[in-house]
């Protein structure tokens, strides 16, 4: 295993993920202590507040488990995986299809945006590292 190529993918990966975490916090802090005024700027609603409040609170108790796999991305592979899939994923397709499929308000599209962008970022470092790992499987040249 190439350990310089590993150890450069795992910094890009903490850092990824910390800027994931940095502009969780963006959404987190206001919706829990100005869930109508932050709505408000995004042209959404949401009666009574403590319902955004409380995605505020999902959204950092979810936050808080992408940390472990950003220190230490061997021992802690398989959360750097869920941070990606099914999270990162999920939350960019569950917003674009809230969207597209069910006329909801295009402020949702900045939870696409954040999710989406942060995902591929990920899921090319993780697969970059499977691949120093495991020279033989080769599935994304460098």
């Amino acid at each position: 295993m190439d350990l310089d190529r590993y150890n450069r993918l795992a910094h890009w990966y903490k850092w990824v993920t910390w800027i994931g975490i940095v502009l969780n916090c963006l959404f987190i802090i206001p919706l829990l202590f100005i869930p109508t005024r932050f709505l408000t700027f995004l042209g959404l609603r949401c009666d009574p507040p403590i319902w955004a409040q409380m995605f505020g609170m999902l959204l950092l108790w979810l936050s808080v488990f992408y940390i472990p796999a950003s220190f230490d991305l061997k021992k802690y592979r398989v959360y750097a995986w869920l941070a990606a899939i099914p999270s990162r994923l999920g939350g960019a397709t569950f917003f674009l299809g809230a969207v597209l499929l069910f006329g909801q308000p295009p402020g949702f599209l900045l939870g696409v945006l954040l999710d989406g962008s942060i995902f591929i970022l990920q899921f090319v470092i993780l697969l970059k590292v499977r691949d120093v790992e495991n020279p033989r499987l080769q599935t994304v040249k460098a």
